[in-house]
């Protein structure tokens, strides 16, 4: 009979890691994953910053829980704007806050083109209207 034996150690420093090491990678994922996920397209109106799920929402929801228009408004006056920008998940949205901004953005036709989501359908009665 012969026995044969593999001897070679793993050093046991190899195998685990260090805990600050990995606090600090998960801090540097945590500032990678939150740089690139705030950052807003050219042009954005001033809003509050985006948050995983539901986006902006979160703020609205804090700020107002039952009526979300006052938060709206409350946000407009914070940020100083007639129009805000918000992120209802991950797609970005644009509110007008006050009669000037909302005739504009309903008599031009450079705000006709609208998204096709699922929820436009549904509030459009199954149309695409304004594409």
């Amino acid at each position: 009979m012969l026995l044969v034996s593999c001897s070679t150690r793993i050093p046991s420093a190899a195998v685990t890691m260090n805990p600050l090491l990995l606090v600090l990678a998960g801090i540097l994922l945590v500032l990678y994953v939150f740089r690139d996920f705030n950052k807003r397209p050219p042009n954005f109106p001033p809003g509050p910053p985006r948050l995983p799920i539901y986006g902006s929402y979160w703020f609205l929801l804090l700020i107002n829980y039952k009526y979300t228009f006052k938060a709206v408004d409350y946000l407009a006056r914070k940020y100083r704007t007639n129009v805000l920008g918000l992120f209802m998940g991950s797609m970005p949205t644009v509110v007008a806050c006050d009669y000037d901004s909302i005739q504009e953005v309903l008599t031009k036709s450079e705000f006709q083109g609208r998204v096709d989501s699922f929820v436009t359908r549904d509030r459009q009665l199954g149309k695409l209207i304004g594409k």
